[in-house]
């Protein structure tokens, strides 16, 4: 009997090193997301203690520098909302990135199962081509005549 050959061997091996690379795709736009996550943290740690030292600031005692403050808060606040719209495109990316992974799981596992299938039926096969095999050398053992 010749031996086990997977037809579609080729693109399951294609196929696992696509959905490995849909992994490493997706693990890349998580570890974006969580540095811009991070940044966008930081940053509003910066508006908040900005904020609460213009609350502890006296009424008009330091009007320059509550200027000062308050221009360094709108920057602040400007820029929160800039991370945020990256933070927002980023999450978006992650989703798709995680539907292309999905994609490609998917696609391994029918491949992995149709292989699974035909190694079953080669299984199969090998064993009734085994028990021809026996069953000829139990036939032609009877046949012979004992000496």
């Amino acid at each position: 009997m010749k031996p086990f050959c997977f037809r579609l061997q080729t693109k399951l091996d294609i196929t696992r090193h696509m959905q490995q690379l849909a992994q490493e795709n997706l693990q890349r736009h998580i570890n974006n997301r969580n540095l811009i996550l991070a940044h966008l943290q930081q940053v509003e740690r910066k508006i908040n203690l900005v904020e609460q030292s213009l609350r502890n600031i006296e009424q008009y005692q330091f009007i320059p520098r509550l200027m000062i403050h308050k221009d360094y808060l709108d920057q602040q606040r400007k820029k929160s909302k800039d991370i945020k719209e990256r933070l927002f495109r980023e999450k978006e990316k992650v989703e798709t990135a995680r539907q292309a992974l999905l994609e490609k799981v998917k696609e391994t596992r029918t491949l992995e199962r149709l292989r699974e299938k035909e190694w079953q039926e080669y299984l199969y096969e090998v064993q009734r081509e085994e028990q021809k095999i026996i069953d000829e050398l139990a036939t032609s053992r009877r046949r012979e005549p004992f000496i």
